[in-house]
């Protein structure tokens, strides 16, 4: 059995024109490499809509940005770890004229499990050695400081 796919419209254009000039169910099956019954189920809708396309609904809504754009925004994500939902739209709006929301943009980045890296507060503690006494002697009151030894 060949395995299951979607027959794309030029396909469904030369069954329905193969039919029309007399070839069989089976023969047109064989030369698109699927089951009769796809055939049949074609040429019967074709019968009833005059229409060659598939035109059933699709649930969900449809998708903003292409699979190109989703790698252009991730990388740009990967990149630079702290930058927001909203800068990121607005790069990929200047490169590609694509309105995205935000949440599209988080949506995308969530499902690719890239998390957003917020940088760490500064820490009040300076780093030069003298300073940093400075700043502890500076910061602690002693004169709450209780010393007690402990005996075991």
């Amino acid at each position: 059995m060949p395995p299951r796919r979607q027959l794309t419209i030029e396909e469904r254009d030369r069954a329905i024109g193969w039919l029309n000039e007399g070839v069989s169910l089976r023969e047109a099956a064989r030369k698109l490499n699927v089951t009769p019954s796809v055939i049949h189920r074609l040429s019967q809708c074709f019968r009833e809509t005059h229409i060659v396309h598939d035109g059933r609904p699709r649930s969900g809504c449809p998708r903003v940005t292409t699979p190109a754009e989703d790698r252009n925004l991730l990388i740009s994500a990967l990149r630079n770890r702290t930058v927001t939902a909203n800068s990121l739209r607005r790069t990929l709006r200047a490169a590609t004229h694509t309105d995205a929301s935000d949440q599209t943009v988080r949506n995308l980045l969530r499902a690719r499990n890239v998390r957003p890296r917020r940088q760490a507060s500064p820490s009040p503690i300076p780093h030069n050695c003298s300073l940093r006494l400075g700043w502890t002697a500076h910061s602690l009151d002693t004169s709450t400081v209780v010393f007690c030894r402990l005996h075991r």
